[in-house]
């Protein structure tokens, strides 16, 4: 039986290096020795073509301890493949030659992983494992993605289970807000929440205090303290990051956009709420989980926010109920307002911030 043939490509070089460094344990082992698997990847004074030659070489080495994994890490020049007609230079001819090793297929024993960004799926290295082995494309999640959600959320449920890890959805959805675009850090923020837990369940607080003070992170406590109603907690938030943001203006602007979102979401479950009689988050726990996954999908184009896990749906009920329906509405002109003032009026943004968090959490707002 021919060996395997693995190729893992793409933009997202976490995703492409934690996949290949996957597949390498698992066909040599965790703890592989140097006959079991043998790493190509680039090092002073290699060129491409010397690196394929290595590759090639050890390829037509048998394996006399068992099976080996051979294993081209990191290549970085997949987007220099030349065309078939092209057989002029030194690389050209050694990738021409891996194609041929590949397509024949390769010894029994012998396995090939090969991971990199650009290779391209029109030319033939690409088409030749793709009939001959496994493609993994590692894509970077873009915001502007259509189902950036639901793509990030997935990166992050693979990883946490991999590491046999145990995260509460409130913490899932405070993590994912954390990190952005930036999903090559789920791992090593993972890494850090496992160390500061010792493997046991992670809460949304464990995320506040490992990761990193991103902006967005500091942006979802401050909505959680707007649930609240914590005008202390926020006044001290409020005056920590803006005395060491370097873009105050910026984040003034992210505060307002998760106020403005959070207190649009409140007013939402509020009035299912009212819809179906629930007088408290209990009730609306206890409701959300008689529903079936499809009452829960048809619901959730009723009330975007009730396509989120219910458990996140009960936390939000929870701190909505902290306002009454009237205060919610008049907290989203008063947001409007202060959108204003930032634009008008020549007032410092904190001023602005400030005098709005107190507005927004007094009773009577």
């Amino acid at each position: 039986m021919a060996g395997a043939v693995l190729l893992f490509t793409g933009d997202d070089l976490a995703q492409i290096r934690d996949q290949a460094e996957n597949a390498a344990n698992r066909l040599a082992g965790p703890n592989a020795d140097a006959f079991a698997l043998e790493i190509f990847r680039e090092k002073d004074g290699s060129t491409p073509a010397s690196l394929l030659g290595e590759v090639l070489g050890s390829l037509a080495t048998p394996s006399f301890f068992g099976a080996k994994t051979v294993w081209l890490k990191d290549f970085q020049a997949f987007d220099r493949e030349p065309t078939k007609a092209d057989s002029g230079s030194e690389l050209a001819a050694l990738f021409h030659q891996l194609i041929a090793e590949i397509d024949r297929g390769l010894p029994d024993g012998i396995n090939l992983i090969l991971s990199g960004p650009g290779c391209s799926k029109v030319k033939s290295l690409f088409k030749t494992i793709e009939k001959n082995g496994k493609i993994f494309i590692c894509q970077q999640v873009k915001v502007e993605d259509k189902d950036f959600a639901e793509r990030a959320g997935a990166l992050l449920r693979k990883a946490v289970t991999e590491r046999q890890m145990r995260l509460d959805p409130q913490a899932a959805e405070v993590l994912l807000a954390a990190i952005g675009t930036d999903t090559a850090r789920i791992g090593q923020e993972l890494d850090k929440l496992w160390c500061r837990t010792n493997g046991g369940d992670i809460r949304a607080a464990d995320v506040r205090a490992v990761c990193e003070a991103t902006p967005a992170l500091s942006a979802w406590a401050f909505r959680d303290a707007l649930g609240s109603r914590n005008l202390a907690a926020i006044l001290k938030l409020i005056d920590d990051i803006l005395s060491q943001e370097k873009d105050p203006e910026s984040f003034v602007h992210l505060m307002l956009s998760q106020a403005s979102g959070f207190f649009r979401d409140s007013l939402r479950v509020r009035l299912y709420m009212h819809k179906h009689s629930l007088k408290t988050a209990d009730n609306l726990k206890a409701h959300l989980d008689r529903l079936s996954d499809g009452q829960r999908k048809a619901l959730s184009e009723e009330a975007v926010i009730l396509g989120r896990h219910p458990y996140v749906v009960f936390l939000l009920g929870k701190m909505a109920c902290n306002y009454e329906p009237n205060e919610l509405v008049a907290a989203l002109e008063k947001i409007m307002q202060a959108y204003r003032d930032l634009i008008l009026l020549q007032v410092d943004n904190r001023t602005i911030l400030e005098r709005l968090a107190v507005q927004l959490v007094a009773k009577g707002a």
